[in-house]
């Protein structure tokens, strides 16, 4: 089966994709490996060495009564075995995954669209900022996506095969080798797996009855059939029935893990947040999302995933004010890819509206748009406790309806002759988008009339709206981009477009590889080791007045920074930690290293510059007194003067102001 396009009637030969797509992967890999120790650890990647830090054996006790699935911690276990436990190292299996993104992209866009769509759809994916960032962060997220974004492709190819082929059954088992291995990385990845035979149903190859010309998914001819059903014996039903059992076989393995084997649910109360042995509400790791989104409305968060998606950025709160020039300047090119992106949807419905002669030109584009909105409509009723009709999420719905309405609609050749019968495709096909939504909504309603309730008489779950949770579908989003981009009426406007999304995605990636977003706490945790030897330059600081808080005991960032600084007895990876269990908890050396750093208050520099005289003194200042001149200390002179500034990465607004001042003696 092959599906006709009218951008892709001149398609890229086989060497000039080869050329692109080996340019464009080495683009991907200099984005992903370039400052991979940049910047110091976050404190989700902290609590990544936390867990792998120790034996094996210890990591998996570890896991069990946490929430994540095995896989991802470890392959990172196995690294730092052979490499070390350097951040880098923490790091190296996510940019690897980024790295083999582009090419996962490409495969997706070349089975629906060609090889020109899997080749704009790579070109975006290598740039995302979205994808850059995970990429570069010491999570399960970026190889959970890849192996989410192989086996849909793999899935693609086995529904299109002919049946009997050695090419089909391979296409199945690779199906369900990426998918074991995307669950067994992140739980929340059965979810698009979950529509797994919906997607093998869609993109069935259909008997010779069904035109060529028109044998696209979802195409009125594929839409008859659906409604007339199939036999037993026909290929679409042994293709949705092989793809149903394989997807089985896949989730069977977090099933039996979180059943059988994992006491998270148990002993932390697993998404409900409410503990079978512990207290009524466990700190679970999600308590804090409720908080976080509290003040977003349904609109503004759904802006937020798609501003993230699009150029790596969220769309601030609705009660948030930018008043930092770059946060305003970072706002304002992602809103403009939002508006490039919608205005190239908009052209590329009108080109199909006018052009007759060509065969459904948004069909592949509107098929991956079903296919992404269905598992987003899936996490969105788990995430919030008041359950949105699929009749009342507002205008996206029906501009996405109204969207795949007109391209079947308008989308055949001679549609002036057939006008009647392409109404009716069109309706039957938005009728089965919103009967399979609503199926979702009332399963939904079903689980949540079962669920454990709070005080207030809500299902005590926890929200799990971020866009990294839902970021599964990123790579889908990169297709359809592709598919848009490819479908916009004349090169400039095809170039003005891509152009924008592609170039604003660079800058937002290149920006994160220069600007801080974590305070530097590798270099202040090497000037504080420093100074607790003997003869050390004395630490001054004036972040806060009680100087034995500044390494926050409970939060582990610095903690790993110190124990990869220290070059002291007894302080190893492994007494990072204390026990095997969840929450985290840090080592009794760590704990004993951080009572005996030696670091003074700033308010103590002139005496202590008078009094001992050392030969350097470091000053680390932050907030209002890191804009003003360097303190003048007798006898001192300022040999080196570092401004930091740390920026949210989600909204690249100024959180924290600091400067590292080195005073040397005259």
């Amino acid at each position: 089966m092959r599906v006709r396009l009218s951008w892709t009637s001149k398609q890229l030969t086989p060497r000039r994709t080869r050329v692109l797509l080996l340019l464009i992967t080495l683009c991907a890999i200099a984005l992903r490996v370039a400052a991979l120790r940049f910047p110091s650890a976050l404190t989700d990647e902290a609590f990544t060495f936390w867990r792998v830090c120790g034996p094996f054996g210890q990591l998996l006790d570890t896991l069990l009564s946490d929430a994540f699935l095995p896989l991802f911690y470890e392959i990172t276990w196995l690294l730092t075995k052979a490499f070390g436990t350097d951040i880098a190292v923490l790091r190296l299996l996510p940019a690897v995954a980024g790295m083999a993104m582009p090419y996962a992209v490409y495969r997706l866009g070349r089975i629906t669209g060609g090889r020109r769509v899997g080749i704009i759809s790579a070109a975006v994916a290598a740039a995302s900022a979205f994808l850059a960032f995970y990429a570069r962060n010491a999570k399960m997220y970026s190889p959970g996506w890849l192996m989410l974004t192989l086996a849909l492709g793999s899935l693609l190819f086995f529904a299109k095969s002919r049946a009997g082929t050695r090419s089909r059954r391979l296409a199945l088992l690779t199906f369900m080798f990426f998918g074991a291995s995307a669950t067994a990385m992140h739980a929340v990845l059965c979810i698009p797996l979950a529509v797994s035979p919906l997607i093998a149903f869609a993109w069935a190859r259909r008997t010779p009855t069904c035109s060529r010309r028109a044998c696209t998914p979802f195409s009125p001819a594929q839409t008859t059939s659906m409604l007339a059903g199939y036999t037993w014996r026909s290929p679409v039903f042994k293709t949705t029935l092989l793809a149903t059992l394989g997807t089985l076989a896949v989730m069977a393995g977090p099933a039996i893990y979180y059943s059988a084997i994992n006491t998270w649910f148990q002993s932390a109360g697993g998404l409900s947040g409410r503990s079978e042995t512990g207290p009524a509400q466990h700190d679970n790791g999600l308590m804090w999302i409720d908080n976080w989104q509290s003040d977003r409305s349904p609109l503004n968060i759904t802006k937020q995933c798609l501003t993230a998606y699009a150029a790596g950025t969220e769309s601030p709160a609705d009660a948030e004010v930018q008043t930092d020039p770059l946060a305003e300047r970072v706002r304002h090119a992602t809103n403009a890819v939002l508006i490039a992106a919608l205005v190239c949807a908009a052209l590329a419905i009108g080109n199909a509206a006018c052009r007759k002669r060509h065969g459904l030109t948004l069909a592949p584009a509107v098929s991956l748009l079903l296919l992404v909105g269905l598992p987003l409509y899936l996490f969105y009723l788990r995430s919030f406790r008041s359950l949105a009709a699929p009749w009342d999420l507002g205008w996206i719905a029906w501009t996405i309806t109204l969207c795949a309405a007109t391209a079947i609609f308008v989308g055949h050749p001679r549609w002036h002759r057939r006008m009647g019968r392409q109404f009716a495709c069109a309706i039957a096909f938005v009728g089965i988008t919103a009967v399979a939504l609503t199926i979702t909504w009332l399963s939904a309603r079903y689980a949540y009339t079962h669920a454990p309730l709070d005080a207030n008489g809500l299902p005590r779950w926890n929200p799990l709206w971020m866009p990294r949770y839902s970021g599964f579908v990123a790579p889908l989003l990169c297709v359809v981009l592709g598919s848009i981009i490819a479908g916009t009426p004349t090169m400039p406007l095809r170039l003005l477009i891509g152009c924008a999304v592609l170039g604003i995605n660079l800058w937002v990636t290149l920006l994160s590889l220069h600007e801080e977003t974590e305070i530097s706490f590798q270099r202040l945790t090497q000037d504080v080791v420093a100074a607790s030897r003997s003869n050390g330059p004395p630490v001054m600081m004036d972040w806060i007045l009680l100087p034995h808080q500044l390494f926050l005991p409970s939060m582990p960032s610095p903690h790993y920074e110190l124990v990869q600084a220290a070059d002291l007895p007894g302080l190893t990876p492994l007494s990072f930690r204390t026990g095997q269990t969840w929450p985290y908890r840090p080592g009794l050396d760590v704990r004993r290293m951080v009572a005996s750093l030696r670091y003074q208050p700033a308010m103590l520099l002139q005496s202590t510059a008078a009094k001992t005289k050392p030969d350097t003194i470091i000053l680390w200042r932050n907030g209002h007194a890191a804009t003003t001149d360097p303190p003048r200390v007798p006898g001192y002179h300022v040999a080196d003067d570092q401004h930091f500034k740390v920026r949210a990465v989600w909204n690249w607004q100024l959180v924290f102001n600091y400067e590292r001042i080195v005073l040397k003696r005259n």
